[in-house]
C-alpha cells in the first residue's frame, strides 16, 4: 500500500499540466435525492456535450476561457433545464450541482432558468432535505474553514457532539462506547486496548473530503449505536490531474522555543520500526524459565534509559501535504482516474499537571506532573475508480495512517496515604498505532429496470503497540531529618511492582473482514414512486493482545547510596548482577486475552412515498453475532462464549410542510454490546493516572429504544433552521465505573446499569446578513445548540443511583461566522465551542466515592484565508484563544457544577495557545 502510494507520486511528478476550462458537477433528482444517471448536459449553441454518469456525475470541456456559456440539462420525463453565465474559476473550473424536477403529465415543454450561484445552493439543500435518516452533514469546504487538524477535531463543530481527550466523540450525551465510527463504509474497531472507542484524531482532516453524523437509525444501517453513526468519506477522484502542496508551521505559547525535559531515546522514523525498543529475540515465554545469572544478563540487554534531561528549545509544529490526481476517459468511453495524498504532522507540547486524589472527603495524594509530549502523524491515501460504460463503478480504497506519542512525565509528589512520604518519579513511554483500510467495491445500474446493485469487501487491521514502558519511584519520609533531602528509589525485596522500576510491553491487534451486497428495486404504487431495498452484511472481527510486565528486583544487603544515585546509575551494566539489582516478570495469566466475533445480518426496507408531500421508509434489520472471549488463568484456558441474535425495527417518517420545511420522526430500535476489552478480565495499572482498569465478563448487551422528532426549514442562498427533540430508553447500559478499595488505590472497571432515560433538544441556524445589504450577502453566521437531560436507574435500593450518563454534558454550543471576499481571495472564519461539565468516571456509591466531574470551558478558534498569484494560498489559524483550564473535579454538593469552595480538584492543566501558518500551491 505504502510503496504504491509512493509509485503514485512519482507518477505525478511527470505528468503534464493540462489547463483545460472545464465544468463538472452532480444532477440530482429534488423529491428522491437520487442522482440521474444520464442526463444530456450541452452547451447551448454549440456540439459540445456529454451525459451523466452511475453516480450523477458530468464532466464537460468549455471551449474557451473568459467566455460566458449557457449548459443545457435535458432528461427523458424531467423538465429541461438552462444554467446561464457558466465561467471557469481563475484554476479553470467550475462546478454546478444540478436538481431537474419531473415535468408533468402534460406534453408540454417546460425550461426552467437559473443562475450558477443559485443552482448549486438548490441542489445542497436538496441533499439535506431529502435524506432518509435524520443527520448532520459536514462538508469539505467547512471543514477548510476551520483550523482543525484530524478529524476529532472537526468533530467538535456538528450539533449535539462534543469530544473527549481531543480523539473520542460523543453525540448527544452518549460516550464514545454508544458511537459507530466507518470509513467510506466500511466499519471501524476499536483503536483502544482500554475501552471501546475509536480514535479520530488518526484520520488528518487533509484526507477528508467530507463527514456525515447519522443520528437515527435504517435497516441498511449498522445497528451497534445510540447515539450516532460518524461517517468518514476520504477524499474522491479528481475530476483533472492536479498537484497539490502544502506545509505549515506551528507556535505553542508554552511549548515551541521554550526549555523542557525528555528522556533521550530515538523516536522511530514514522512510527514504523519499533524494534529498538521491543524485547530481546531469546526472551523466553516466562522469565523464571532462566537461572537468576540468566535473568541478569538478560536484563543487560535492555536500554539502560531512565532518565529525564533538560533540552533548551522544544521545535515548532511541522505539517506537510502532497496530493495529486488523475481522471482520463479512454477511447471506448470508460473513465479511470485516482486521488492520491499523504499528510505528515509532527508537533510538541509541555504542560504542567496538577493532581489531587481524595479516598471519601480526606485528601489522600497530591502531585505536579510535568509533562512533555512529541506527538506525530502520517496519512496516506489512495483511491482508484474505474467507470464502465456509465452504468458500472468499481472503487478501490486504502489508506494507511501511522500515529506515534512519546512521552515522559516527571512527577514531584506527596503521599499522604503512603507513610506521609514525599515522591518523586519519572514515568516514560512510547505508543505506535498503525491503522489500514482496503475496500474494492461496485456499483450497477441497469436502466431497462432501473435497479441498482451495489457491493463492497473490506479489510482493517489495527495495530497498537507500547514498547517498554517504564516507570520508577523516589520516597522521602515526611519526618526524615529536615536537613535530609535525599530520596531513594524504591526497588522492592520480593515481587516486582511496575511503579518501582517496573517495564511494560503490550501489543494489540485487531483485524475486521467485511462484506456487504445491496439491490433497490424502484416500482410505481398508485401513482407515486416506490422502491424496496434488501441487503446482507457480515463482518469477523478479531483481536490478539499479549501484554508482558517486569519489574527491577535488588538482592537483601544493596547499598542505601546505591539506590540514592539517578536510576542511570542505580541500573548501570555493573549493578545488574544476582547480587544487586535484576528484573523479575509479574505478567499473570490474565494478562493476555483472544477474542472473535462474527456478526451475520440481513435487512430490508420500503421507501413509500404515500403522497406527494408524505414519506414513509419502513424496514428491519436480522442481527446474529457469535462472539468467544479466551481467558487466561492459572487453571488453563477457558472461552467465554455468547451469541446475540436481535430484530430491529426502524420507521423514518417526513412530510413536506412546503418546498423549503419538512417534518421528522424516527422510531428505531438499536443495540450495544460489550467490547472485548470490557469482558477481558486483564488489570492494567495507569502511571499517569494512579489506578487499575479491568474488564467484566459479566456484562450483558444493552438495548435502546430511540425516538426523534425534526422541524428542519430551509429559506434560499444556504440557510438553514431546524429543531431537534429526541428520547432514548436504555435497558442494561454498559457504563465505566470507578471503585476504591482502599490503602489510596482506585481500580476502574465497567457494569450494567438497569435502565437509563436520555432526551434533550437540538437548534441549528446558518444565515447570512443579505438581508442587511447585498455586499454582505457572503458574510454567514451559524450555530447549534443542544440541551441534553439524562439519568440512570438502579436495582439496588441500598445504593440508589440518581445522576447523568457517563460522558453527558447538559448542553453543547456551537457558533460561527465567516466572511469571504471573493474578488481579494480573501475569507476570515471565528469558531466558538463551549460543553457543559460532564461526568469523566462514575463514582462508587456505595462506597461514598463520589462521580469525578469534567468542568465545562469555552473554546475560541480563528482563521484567515489569502490566495496569492493563481494558485496559490496561505491561512493563519489561532487555536484554543482563550486557553482557559481543563479542570477535573470531585463533586461533593448536589449541585454538579463546579464550585471551588465545596468540589475538590483532581486534575487541572493548560494546553496553550496554537499559532499556525499553512502555505499551499496546485499545480
Amino acid at each position: 500500500m505504502r510503496n504504491l502510494t509512493f509509485l503514485c507520486f512519482i507518477f505525478l511528478i511527470g505528468l503534464p499540466r493540462i489547463y483545460g476550462q472545464i465544468a463538472t458537477g452532480t444532477v440530482i433528482d429534488p423529491s428522491t435525492n437520487e442522482t440521474l444517471i444520464g442526463v444530456n448536459v450541452s452547451i447551448e449553441n454549440t456540439t459540445f456535450g456529454t451525459t451523466t454518469d452511475l453516480d450523477g456525475n458530468y464532466t464537460l470541456k468549455l471551449p474557451e476561457a473568459s467566455t460566458a456559456y449557457v449548459l443545457v440539462f435535458s432528461y427523458i420525463g424531467y423538465e429541461t433545464k438552462r444554467i446561464e453565465d457558466v465561467w471557469a474559476d481563475k484554476n479553470g473550473q467550475v462546478k454546478i450541482n444540478v436538481t431537474l424536477k419531473e415535468a408533468s403529465q402534460e406534453l408540454v415543454e417546460v425550461v426552467v432558468t437559473a443562475t450558477v450561484r443559485r443552482e448549486s445552493v438548490a441542489a445542497m439543500l436538496s441533499l439535506q432535505k431529502n435524506n432518509v435518516t435524520i443527520a448532520d452533514v459536514m462538508p469539505g469546504d467547512v471543514i477548510k474553514k476551520t483550523p482543525d487538524r484530524n478529524t476529532g477535531e472537526v468533530l467538535r463543530r456538528v450539533s449535539g457532539t462534543t469530544v473527549q481527550e481531543g480523539k473520542f466523540a460523543i453525540i448527544r450525551g452518549l460516550n464514545d462506547r454508544y458511537n459507530a465510527a466507518m470509513i467510506n463504509g466500511a466499519l471501524m474497531p476499536s483503536t483502544e486496548p482500554d475501552r471501546r472507542a475509536f480514535a479520530f484524531d488518526m484520520i488528518p482532516s487533509a484526507m477528508v473530503d467530507n463527514m456525515v453524523i447519522y443520528k437515527t437509525a435504517g435497516a441498511d444501517m449498522p445497528s451497534e449505536f445510540a447515539g450516532g453513526i460518524i461517517q468518514v468519506q476520504t477524499r474522491d477522484v479528481a475530476d483533472q490531474p492536479f498537484i497539490n502542496v502544502q506545509a505549515g508551521g506551528s507556535y505553542n505559547s508554552i511549548t515551541t522555543f521554550k526549555t523542557y525535559s525528555h528522556y533521550n531515546q530515538k523516536t522511530p522514523f514514522l512510527g514504523l520500526d519499533n524494534s529498538s525498543r521491543a524485547l530481546p529475540q531469546n526472551t523466553p515465554d516466562n522469565l523464571s524459565a532462566f537461572t537468576k545469572p540468566e535473568r541478569a544478563e538478560w536484563t543487560k540487554q535492555l536500554p539502560n534509559i531512565w532518565a529525564i534531561q533538560p533540552y533548551k528549545s522544544a521545535q515548532p509544529g511541522q505539517s506537510l501535504q502532497v496530493s495529486g490526481g488523475l481522471n482520463k476517459k479512454l477511447k471506448n468511453g470508460d473513465q479511470i482516474g485516482f486521488i492520491a495524498a499523504t499528510t505528515y504532522g509532527y508537533s510538541n507540547r509541555n504542560v504542567l499537571v496538577d493532581r489531587q486524589d481524595f479516598d471519601l472527603d480526606a485528601k489522600i495524594y497530591e502531585a505536579a506532573d510535568r509533562q512533555f509530549t512529541q506527538t506525530m502523524s502520517w496519512g496516506n491515501l489512495l483511491n482508484v475508480r474505474y467507470l464502465l460504460r456509465g452504468n458500472h463503478k468499481f472503487n478501490y480504497q486504502g489508506s494507511f495512517t501511522s500515529n506515534t506519542t512519546d512521552r515522559s512525565v516527571a512527577r514531584q509528589g506527596y503521599n499522604i496515604a503512603n507513610s506521609n512520604n514525599y515522591e518523586r518519579g519519572n514515568f516514560l513511554s512510547y505508543t505506535a498505532t498503525r491503522l489500514q483500510t482496503h475496500q474494492i467495491s461496485g456499483e450497477h445500474f441497469l436502466p431497462a429496470s432501473k435497479i441498482k446493485i451495489s457491493w463492497n469487501g473490506n479489510y482493517t487491521q489495527i495495530n497498537r503497540i507500547v514498547p517498554d514502558m517504564r516507570g520508577i519511584t523516589y520516597l522521602l519520609p515526611a519526618d526524615a531529618d529536615t536537613e535530609d533531602t535525599t530520596y531513594t528509589a524504591e526497588i522492592p525485596l520480593g515481587s516486582p511492582s511496575f511503579r518501582y522500576g517496573g517495564r511494560f510491553f503490550s501489543d494489540l491487534n485487531d483485524r475486521a473482514y467485511g462484506s456487504r451486497a445491496d439491490v433497490s428495486i424502484p416500482f410505481n404504487l398508485a401513482g407515486q414512486e416506490q422502491s424496496v431495498k434488501a441487503g446482507a452484511f457480515y463482518q469477523l472481527k478479531s483481536r490478539e493482545f499479549d501484554a508482558r510486565i517486569f519489574g527491577m528486583v535488588r538482592a537483601a544487603g544493596v547499598p542505601l547510596a546505591i539506590r540514592q544515585l539517578p536510576a542511570d546509575q542505580i541500573f548501570a551494566s555493573e549493578n545488574i548482577s544476582p547480587t544487586l539489582f535484576r528484573l523479575e516478570e509479574s505478567t499473570n495469566y490474565s494478562d493476555k486475552y483472544g477474542a472473535q466475533r462474527a456478526v451475520t445480518a440481513a435487512y430490508a426496507m420500503w421507501d413509500a412515498k404515500i403522497t406527494g408531500k408524505f414519506r414513509a421508509v419502513a424496514g428491519a434489520r436480522f442481527e446474529q453475532a457469535a462472539q468467544d472471549l479466551v481467558i487466561y488463568s492459572f487453571k488453563g484456558d477457558s472461552t467465554l462464549s455468547k451469541t446475540f441474535t436481535d430484530v430491529l425495527p426502524s420507521l423514518n417518517l417526513s412530510y413536506a410542510l412546503n418546498n423549503k420545511s419538512n417534518l421528522r420522526l424516527s422510531a428505531s430500535q438499536t443495540i450495544s454490546r460489550p467490547e472485548f476489552r470490557e469482558l477481558a478480565p486483564f488489570g492494567f495499572y495507569d502511571f499517569e493516572r494512579r489506578l487499575v482498569v479491568t474488564g467484566n465478563p459479566n456484562l450483558d448487551q444493552a438495548s435502546v429504544i430511540n425516538i426523534d422528532l425534526r422541524y428542519e426549514l430551509f429559506p434560499e442562498n444556504a440557510q438553514l433552521f431546524s429543531v431537534s427533540a429526541f428520547y432514548k430508553k436504555f435497558f442494561n447500559p454498559i457504563e465505566q465505573t470507578l471503585n476504591s478499595p482502599g490503602a489510596g488505590s482506585f481500580i476502574i472497571s465497567y457494569t450494567n446499569a438497569a435502565q437509563a432515560n436520555n432526551y434533550g433538544m437540538e437548534l441549528e441556524l446558518r444565515k447570512n446578513f443579505g438581508f442587511i445589504h447585498q455586499k454582505l450577502e457572503n458574510m454567514v453566521s451559524w450555530a447549534n445548540i443542544a440541551y441534553i437531560y439524562s439519568r440512570v436507574e438502579s436495582t439496588d435500593d441500598a445504593n440508589p443511583i440518581n445522576r447523568p450518563l457517563q460522558g453527558q454534558s447538559p448542553y453543547v454550543v456551537n457558533l460561527g461566522l465567516s466572511y469571504n471576499w471573493q474578488q481579494a481571495g480573501l475569507s476570515a472564519t471565528v469558531l466558538y465551542n463551549r460543553i457543559g461539565h460532564r461526568i469523566a468516571e462514575v463514582g462508587d456509591n456505595g462506597e461514598g466515592l463520589p462521580d469525578i466531574y469534567e468542568a465545562g470551558r469555552n473554546l475560541l478558534d480563528l482563521q484567515l484565508s489569502k490566495d496569492f498569484l493563481k494558485n496559490g494560498n496561505v491561512r493563519f489559524t489561532v487555536s484554543d484563544l482563550l486557553n482557559e483550564p481543563f479542570r477535573f473535579y470531585q463533586n461533593n454538593d448536589n449541585n454538579t457544577k463546579y464550585n471551588k469552595n465545596t468540589d475538590q480538584t483532581t486534575i487541572t492543566y493548560k494546553n496553550g495557545v496554537n499559532l499556525g501558518i499553512t502555505i499551499g500551491y496546485k499545480f
